[in-house]
């Protein structure tokens, strides 16, 4: 049995792939990095994750207030409405 779904309910797996493995790897090297960071004994550390959370926080604006628009923007040119 085939069942036809309207366009916006497919699923569009590599735009998904890319946005997950865009989410999931900057996680990954986050808490890393913060299990390397509480292993060191200096106290020099608090400044490290200090200056490292101001180039996250820019990590994050760039993130989401572009790259996201842009991944739905080529989904909906990948795969156009009907």
């Amino acid at each position: 049995m085939n069942i036809c779904l309207p366009n916006y309910l497919r699923l569009n797996y590599s735009l998904f792939l890319a946005i997950f493995v865009s989410t999931f790897l900057p996680t990954l090297y986050s808490t890393f990095r913060i299990y390397l960071l509480g292993a060191l004994p200096d106290e020099a550390t608090f400044n490290i994750v200090a200056q490292n959370s101001w180039l996250q926080l820019f990590y994050e604006v760039f993130h989401e207030g572009l790259l996201l628009p842009l991944y739905y923007l080529l989904g909906k040119s990948i795969i156009p409405a009907h």
